[in-house]
């Protein structure tokens, strides 16, 4: 969607849009399963503006050809295995991350592959409610993923989470990531 640009109304789905675009290149149908959400949230959200109606129509029309592109792609044709798809490669960029942090050499990129898994994981509800330990893993990764950056922020060391970090400890507010 990068010829167009995200009407301000529509804000709320740049993440998604951006990891599709991101993805395009690495892996199709992450790709389209990231915008498919977006343009989802969209529709559910209702667009009544004149310019986000227009970025809509653009965004549907390029996941018909994105759709096309992919056709016979396992992927896309059951929706059980689209979800163990994403949610398996959502899994993995958070483990990776997970087993940073836990190691004690959290990054900035650590921060930033926290939030991606997050958003692959909301992807996930694209094809039906969240699981519950998904639901916690987006929780989890969005505070890890504010908490490293807040100590980097500050010119502090980025504490390690050890099995004794609880759940009771994250923010319920985003913050922005």
């Amino acid at each position: 969607m990068s010829s167009l640009s995200i009407p301000s109304s529509l804000k709320f789905i740049a993440p998604f849009l951006a990891k599709g675009s991101e993805m395009q290149a690495h892996d199709a149908v992450i790709a389209y399963f990231c915008n498919v959400y977006a343009a989802q949230l969209a529709v559910e959200k209702g667009v009544a503006d004149t310019e986000s109606r227009t970025f809509l129509m653009a965004l549907l029309e390029r996941l018909e050809q994105e759709k096309a592109a992919l056709a016979g792609h396992e992927a896309l044709e059951d929706k059980a295995v689209s979800k163990a798809y994403v949610e398996q490669f959502a899994l993995n960029i958070f483990k990776r991350a997970d087993d940073e942090d836990r190691a004690a050499k959290a990054t900035i990129n650590t921060a930033r592959s926290f939030q991606a898994a997050a958003v692959f994981m909301e992807t996930c509800s694209t094809f039906d409610d969240l699981d519950d330990d998904i639901a916690q893993k987006i929780k989890y990764a969005k505070w890890r993923a504010l908490e490293i950056l807040k100590a980097i922020k500050h010119g502090q060391p980025v504490k390690p989470v050890s099995s004794e970090t609880t759940p009771a400890s994250m923010n319920d507010d985003d913050d922005g990531v």
